[in-house]
C-alpha cells in the first residue's frame, strides 16, 4: 500500500511537472509570436519619426522674411527653406517641401506623402501600417496658434496600426507624439 502511495504521489508530481512544461513552452510560443507582431511597428514607428523629425528640423533655414511657413493644417505641413533634400546641401534655391497624409489606403496602410518641388522625397515610402498624422503649432509662449509668423514649435501626433497574425487577436496599435522645435525661426 505504501508503495501505491508512492506511486501515485509520483505520478502527480511528474503530471503537474509536464503541465507547467507544456505551459511555459505555450506561453512562450505566444509570446515570441507577440514579439514577432510588435518589433516590426516599432522599427516603421522609429524610421517614420526619424525621417519626419529630419525633414522638420529643415523648416526655415535661410529663409529670413517671415514666409518660412507656407501652410499649416491638422493634416499638412507645408514650409519653405534653403536646404537642398535631394542633394543635402545648402542651397541658393528657396524649396518648398510639403508634409501630408495620403488619400490611398491599403492593407499596409496609408501614405505618408512628403515632397520637395512635387517630386517625392524617398525615405517616407518604407512606412507601413500607418493610419494617421495630426499637426499641433504653438508659438513662442507654448500657446496653440493657427498664425503662420507665430509658429515655433510643432507636436506631431502619429497612429500606426498592424493586423495581428494570430487569428482572434486585436489590432496592434502605437501612437507616437513628438515636438519639434523651430530653431531657424528664432534667429534673425
Amino acid at each position: 500500500m505504501a508503495q501505491m502511495i508512492g506511486v501515485l504521489a509520483a505520478l502527480v508530481i511528474g503530471g503537474l511537472f509536464l503541465i507547467s512544461m507544456m505551459t511555459t513552452l505555450f506561453n512562450i510560443q505566444v509570446n515570441s509570436r507577440d514579439l514577432a507582431d510588435t518589433v516590426p511597428i516599432h522599427k516603421n514607428t522609429e524610421h517614420l519619426c526619424n525621417q519626419m523629425q529630419s525633414t522638420l528640423g529643415l523648416v526655415g533655414i535661410g529663409i529670413h522674411d517671415g514666409t518660412a511657413i507656407v501652410t499649416a493644417s491638422a493634416t499638412e505641413f507645408k514650409f519653405r527653406t534653403q536646404w537642398d533634400v535631394f542633394g543635402d546641401t545648402l542651397s541658393t534655391v528657396k524649396d518648398t517641401i510639403w508634409i501630408r497624409q495620403g488619400t490611398n489606403y491599403n492593407q499596409l496602410g496609408r501614405d505618408v506623402l512628403v515632397t520637395c518641388h512635387n517630386l517625392p522625397v524617398s525615405d517616407f515610402y518604407a512606412v507601413q501600417w500607418f493610419k494617421s498624422i495630426a499637426f499641433t503649432y504653438y508659438d513662442v509662449s507654448g500657446n496653440i496658434t493657427a498664425t503662420l509668423a507665430d509658429i515655433r514649435s510643432i507636436r506631431v501626433d502619429l497612429s500606426l496600426e498592424k493586423p495581428s497574425s494570430l487569428v482572434g487577436r486585436p489590432t496592434m496599435k502605437n501612437k507616437v507624439s513628438f515636438w519639434c522645435y523651430f530653431k531657424n525661426l528664432y534667429l534673425p
